[in-house]
């Protein structure tokens, strides 16, 4: 394993302690999600200033704009469960906003920063370490509370790790993946919550595990076609 690897292993190690943390404490539930926002922030800050990501800039490839779609899986949900609005809109607009470190942090280590460490492997193992990577910290903060949906959810994220890696590596960049990120945790997290959604029933599991194998199996395609060769 050669140094920088390891390197990146001791930051994604770093990242793990930094956002399981908070979760490990008898704070609320609330002061938990911001303190650890506020580490995730910080650490995203930190690793920008020491390591400084080449932000290349993004190049529009159309076929990978319908993995978008991936953002969208539990509007349809919501209608069919019916909105009944409950949330407080100031912790709404907090949690909004709030998105924006995590996404800062989580794109930066797992998307931009894994680039330029695993640069030379090939692309289905690219693919797999990226996504399993971003899998983990996700994996390892419901052992403060294990349950189903914790272990769904981790899959769930490994498959949006695929998605986010695909929309990365298309030519989109840091900017693509941050932006389908944000507004991943945006709709499918704050607003479904906000608009009444419940994370359970048949509507929930049918559009999210139809809708999303669709949208993954689609970008694999797109990911793993060969390019044409121009004569």
């Amino acid at each position: 394993m050669r140094p920088k690897t390891l390197d990146y292993l001791a930051l994604v190690l770093i990242y793990v302690i930094v956002i399981s943390l908070p979760y490990f404490s008898s704070l609320p539930s609330t002061d938990k999600l911001m303190i650890s926002v506020i580490f995730q922030t910080l650490f995203g800050m930190g690793v920008l200033s020491f390591y400084g990501p080449r932000f290349n800039r993004p190049v529009w490839r159309y076929s990978v704009l319908p993995l978008s779609l991936f953002a969208f899986l539990n509007i349809p949900v919501v209608c069919l469960q019916g909105i009944d609005i409950e949330a407080n809109y100031g912790i709404f607009i907090q949690n909004c906003f709030l998105t924006l470190g995590t996404v800062f942090a989580e794109e930066l280590l797992f998307r931009q920063l894994f680039s330029e460490y695993f640069l030379g492997n090939k692309r289905w193992v690219k693919l797999i370490l990226s996504s399993s990577f971003f899998a983990l910290p996700h994996a390892l903060s419901i052992l403060s509370s294990p349950s189903l949906g914790g272990a769904m959810n981790v899959g769930y994220t490994f498959a949006l790790g695929l998605v986010l890696w695909i929309v990365f590596d298309s030519g989109l960049g840091y900017i693509g993946s941050f932006l389908l990120h944000w507004l991943f945790n945006l709709l499918m997290g704050e607003v479904f919550s906000y608009l009444g959604g419940v994370n359970s029933g048949l509507p929930f599991y049918l559009i999210n595990l139809l809708g999303g194998f669709l949208i993954v199996a689609y970008g694999l395609v797109v990911y793993f076609k060969p390019k044409k060769i121009r004569p």
